[in-house]
């Protein structure tokens, strides 16, 4: 049985010690990730400031790569979640602290500055890149497609917060795509973590 959505508000920011809805308006900060080497193509990724010097992507790009960058600036490597397909990045950025909005449910939203709208939440099932037994994460369904490159794109409120990170596109409805919760990326950007970087290579 699927669980209940979360009836109240919580908006959460990153990169300071304020919680509740009274933060600033301003929308997430977004940049171009690029990862090669192994020869292999590139991989395009959109990437989210989450504090000054870290961008939150998807894992995904990462898979057989070696070299990050962002915005043209080189990058590493220091967190990956493979449940999720979140990735965290440091590099030479600034943006301002993000707020991520944890109250999962439908609406719209704006994707990339383009409008449009969560449909439904869901708990889906992923099957792991590398195979194995299905992974559960908390998804926004979206009423959009999205192209190579906007994953990792953030899916933003009216009010400039965060709900959702682009994730995959459906392979069977044209207009159909998928992004990971914010309460799912609160968890991911914020925990604590080794100073060792995850290996990336070949």
């Amino acid at each position: 049985m699927r669980r209940p959505l979360v009836a109240a508000a919580a908006l959460i920011t990153i990169g300071t010690v304020a919680c509740g809805d009274d933060g600033p308006r301003s929308s997430p900060a977004i940049v171009a990730v690029r990862v090669s080497g192994c020869e292999l193509r590139d991989e395009l990724a959109t990437g989210i400031v989450v504090a000054d010097g870290l961008v939150l992507t998807v894992a995904h790009v990462l898979d057989g790569r070696k070299r990050v960058s962002v915005d043209g600036t080189a990058g590493s490597v220091v967190a990956v979640d493979e449940r999720i397909d979140a990735a965290l990045i440091t590099a030479d950025v600034r943006g301002p602290a993000v707020r991520f909005d944890v109250l999962a449910r439908p609406g719209p939203v704006t994707i990339t500055g383009n409008a449009a709208s969560v449909t439904r939440v869901i708990d889906a099932d992923v099957e792991p890149r590398g195979g194995g037994e299905p992974v559960r994460r908390r998804a926004l369904v979206l009423d959009v497609p999205v192209r190579r490159g906007d994953s990792g794109a953030a899916v933003v409120g009216a009010d400039g917060a965060v709900r959702g990170m682009v994730f995959a596109v459906s392979t069977g409805q044209d207009s159909t795509s998928y992004a990971v919760d914010a309460g799912e990326l609160v968890a991911f950007v914020s925990a604590d973590r080794p100073v060792t970087p995850p290996p990336l290579g070949c």
